[in-house]
């Protein structure tokens, strides 16, 4: 691995070779932010005993904003290319969290953790999905 990385800089770094040769394609963009939404996370996924904490637990004050903020730019830019596919839906799902924001804290919980990501600029702009059913 180059310079001492660990699996996941060494995917993201990957996603962004990847994003480099092909910056046009909306899947590769999908699948970079994908990966930097899950690793952005990382550090608050174990408490300090080890045991697992599920994302409604989380402190966002251990979130890496910078990888957030990276992978909400990448999905608007995969959203604008007027396909949608895997990697960009998943990261779309990956976006919404119990709190209503990828970004960080935002204050009180919102009502239901899939309104956000519903009315987001990035999903509204996406073509609709009923014809995948």
């Amino acid at each position: 691995m180059h310079g001492g990385r660990g699996l996941v800089e060494e995917a993201v770094w990957l996603g962004h070779v990847v994003v480099g040769l092909l910056p046009e394609e909306p899947e590769g963009l999908g699948l970079l932010a994908l990966m930097l939404y899950a690793g952005a996370r990382r550090d608050a996924r174990r408490s300090a005993y080890g045991d697992y904490v599920p994302l409604s637990e989380q402190d966002p004050e251990l979130w890496d904003v910078a990888a957030i903020d990276e992978a909400e730019r990448l999905l608007q830019r995969a959203s604008s290319h007027g396909r949608i596919g895997r990697f960009q839906l998943e990261a779309a799902c990956s976006r919404c969290t119990p709190r209503g924001s990828a970004a960080g804290p935002t204050g009180a919980p919102s009502s239901s953790s899939m309104t956000g990501c519903a009315n987001s600029p990035a999903r509204r702009s996406w073509p609709s999905t009923a014809r995948w059913r």
